[in-house]
């Protein structure tokens, strides 16, 4: 099959090749990162998503395993990632709102309404 015009063929694993074809090596640029939105703010919010993915379980695990990497856990962070996701509805109805996305405030005061 034919590759776009100015693509590179994707890399291999090593090991043995069909028609003995050599490793490709991966292009030097592997990923972007995005970082329109980027800023410093409250870190309890990067853990409200996975409050709500797996419960206080996860969360849990989660808190662990950042700490063990290094990650600073101050005192009353597990209650305050909680107290934030206790009013998620909330910010997403307003983000909403500022965007003009009514299917987002729709949503947000459905959930609310719960």
């Amino acid at each position: 099959m034919a590759r776009p015009p100015g693509t590179r063929p994707r890399g291999r694993a090593p090991g043995p090749h069909p028609g003995g074809a050599p490793p490709v090596r991966p292009p030097a640029l592997s990923a972007l990162l995005d970082w329109a939105n980027a800023g410093i703010g409250d870190p309890a919010a990067d853990f409200v998503d996975m409050l709500y993915a797996g419960g206080t379980d996860v969360l849990d695990r989660l808190l662990d395993a950042y700490r063990a990497a290094g990650g600073e856990v101050p005192d009353g962070m597990r209650s305050h990632i909680l107290a934030r996701a206790s009013f998620i509805w909330v910010h997403v109805a307003l983000r909403g709102l500022d965007t003009g996305r009514p299917v987002w405030v729709e949503t947000a005061l459905r959930r609310m309404a719960r």
